[in-house]
């Protein structure tokens, strides 16, 4: 619990020293570095970051680890992506977008009942 404060308290002040004259969103971004590759948590019920960021025709690599206390799921339906990841695991999926607009990510357990999804914003 104490180590969930910290990284609450690191988020907002990132946040903070981070914000611009655009309207702020209170969900946190991440894009693919040089090689594409991001980092994912999923919690007991939701993804951190929210929104991530892709170059249309460019490989995404995220490696998403549940830190929830039951299994969860990362899928994107557009791309036929689904890839099951239990509690306390860690597993890495790669996937190319092919075109700019928005996807959908979300767990297939529990994004009717919790809303468990995030959105991906292809350039």
């Amino acid at each position: 619990m104490r180590r969930l404060a910290v990284i609450l308290m690191v988020l907002a002040a990132l946040a903070v020293g981070c914000s611009s004259s655009k309207k702020n969103s209170s969900a946190a971004t991440s894009s693919g570095g040089t090689n594409g590759a991001v980092q994912l948590e999923t919690h007991d019920y939701s993804f951190s970051p929210a929104t991530l960021q892709a170059t249309a025709g460019k490989a995404v690599k995220v490696t998403i680890t549940n830190k929830g206390t039951v299994e969860h799921n990362f899928s994107i339906t557009s791309l036929h992506v689904s890839k099951d990841i239990e509690d306390g695991k860690s597993v890495t999926v790669t996937f190319t977008p092919t075109q700019s607009g928005t996807l959908e990510f979300f767990c297939k357990y529990h994004v009717d009942s919790n809303g468990m999804k995030g959105s991906i914003t292809v350039a």
